[in-house]
């Protein structure tokens, strides 16, 4: 007997929704400059351009195994879809995620940027009451960076940091000087010999952290392998389907996806060992 199908979308309980609605109507709602504080001098300054963010959950999800928010940044320069498979991956394993989407007058700006990270951040906060996460991709993660660096407390309120194949270029040595190191559990995610790379940079560009700092492969979970054909399969997919071309990064692997899930379900950075090799290609 054919078994019935359930809607994608049930609710989980009547918390769980008042709580995803209200992230979703205040946050997308509202422009940057409302979420400034009353000794912000840029509080009664003319409108800056508005940052988007759209909040979702699947409220099919057991109400114990739901896990705090996460604010998703992705590549500033290129924005992300609404049902990218990283959004349902995160959803799925019960986190409210919030997409946002940063003004493209301010998206090459990391300074600009960080704005709009920092008060979503603070909204986030205001509306949640607890921990939340921070998971970035690409040039996402630069603003963020910069956005946590503002806030001494960060690591009290920011469960964890965890960066997708991370754009922390060298030329932005004057940014990244200023951001501060807050302590916060962080992984990056990288693919193959990227690691080494990237290593350099962080020693090079960010404060010294006050708790480790760890970049992961995603071969280290399934051995040699290349995520980048299955983002090249993806752009072209998407070209295909809709005629427009819109380059994939490593956060459309699963096992990339997995890694992240990984870390913000546990105590301390992604583990590879803890993500089942069922998830490589």
């Amino acid at each position: 007997m054919q078994q019935e199908k359930k809607p994608p979308k049930q609710r989980r309980s009547l918390l769980a929704c008042a709580s995803t609605a209200l992230l979703a109507a205040i946050l997308a709602a509202a422009p940057s400059p409302a979420f400034a504080g009353p000794s912000d001098p840029t509080h009664h300054a003319s409108p800056q351009p508005r940052a988007t963010v759209h909040c979702d959950a699947d409220l099919t999800v057991s109400p114990s195994t739901v896990g705090e928010p996460v604010l998703l940044v992705p590549p500033t320069e290129t924005g992300m879809p609404n049902d990218y498979p990283l959004i349902a991956e995160l959803m799925n394993s019960g986190h409210t995620t919030c997409l946002l989407k940063i003004p493209r007058q301010d998206a090459t700006d990391p300074s600009r940027a960080s704005r709009h990270v920092f008060e979503t951040l603070r909204a986030m906060i205001e509306i949640h009451r607890d921990k939340i996460s921070v998971v970035t991709i690409g040039s996402g993660t630069l603003p963020s960076i910069l956005a946590i660096g503002k806030w001494p407390a960060a690591a009290h309120v920011i469960k964890d940091l965890v960066a997708i194949s991370p754009d922390l270029d060298p030329r932005n040595r004057p940014t990244l000087s200023k951001a501060r190191s807050t302590g916060l559990e962080t992984t990056f995610i990288v693919s193959g010999t990227d690691a080494m790379g990237l290593a350099h940079t962080v020693e090079d560009l960010l404060p010294q952290p006050e708790s480790p700092l760890r970049i992961v492969r995603t071969q280290d979970v399934c051995g040699p392998y290349f995520p980048e054909v299955l983002a090249m399969q993806a752009t072209w997919n998407t070209f295909v389907s809709t005629g427009r071309i819109t380059f994939q990064t490593l956060a459309i692997d699963p096992v990339a996806q997995r890694l992240v899930v990984d870390a913000l379900a546990s105590d301390g950075p992604a583990e590879p060992r803890r993500v089942p090799r069922s998830a490589c290609p």
